[in-house]
């Protein structure tokens, strides 16, 4: 079960932030609890250094073992945790603040949730685009789009796509990120005519 609740996870956590992220998903959790399972998975090979997964395989594996329910549940509560973290500490870092907008998203089911999700992942793909994290921006702008279409907002997704071909751009695949700029530029020339 520890190892079910870890295995949603972007990167590891300190030991402490572990036993936090326990009782946040409702496990009973101490440091010494949480040593002993992370022994116990180490002598097991599924954790190799850095209290980790040794392979993404593996942990790829065990998070496909989780129904969609649990694993939403697992998301949600490590949204909450990451949520947590940015009020206690008036900020958390880059790594951490990827890891809230994933799991924001990934746990979303309602409305309001999908509009968080898009106003995380929109201003999160845009700060990783300017220190230039390309990968980071385009894994929130793919989100921040999927978030607008299940809010039935085109425009938003459309802009998500407009940004992505910015990336597409710089990394020299200059074939999708035109053909991505023909697609929104058809959507906005549609608007103007609806008008």
């Amino acid at each position: 079960e520890f190892a079910y609740r870890l295995s949603i996870l972007m990167d590891p956590l300190t030991l402490d932030d572990y036993r936090q992220l326990l009782e946040t998903t409702g496990g009973q959790a101490d440091t010494t609890r949480c040593q002993r399972l992370i022994k116990e998975l180490e002598d097991k090979l599924i954790f190799g250094n850095q209290w980790w997964f040794r392979h993404e395989k593996i942990q790829s594996f065990i998070e496909h073992q989780l129904k969609p329910e649990l694993q939403m549940t697992y998301h949600k509560a490590a949204a909450a945790f990451f949520e947590e973290k940015l009020k206690a500490q008036k900020g958390i870092a880059f790594s951490e603040l990827r890891s809230l907008s994933y799991h924001c998203h990934m746990g979303a089911k309602e409305s309001a949730e999908w509009e968080k999700s898009l106003e995380l992942n929109s201003g999160l793909a845009e700060r990783a685009f300017d220190k230039g994290s390309l990968d980071v921006a385009e894994e929130c702008y793919l989100r921040a789009e999927e978030a607008a279409r299940k809010l039935r907002d085109e425009e938003q997704a459309m802009a998500s796509r407009g940004n992505m071909a910015s990336v597409y751009k710089v990394w020299g695949r200059i074939e999708e990120a035109e053909k991505i700029n023909n697609n929104t530029l058809q959507y906005y020339k549609g608007k103007e005519r609806k008008k």
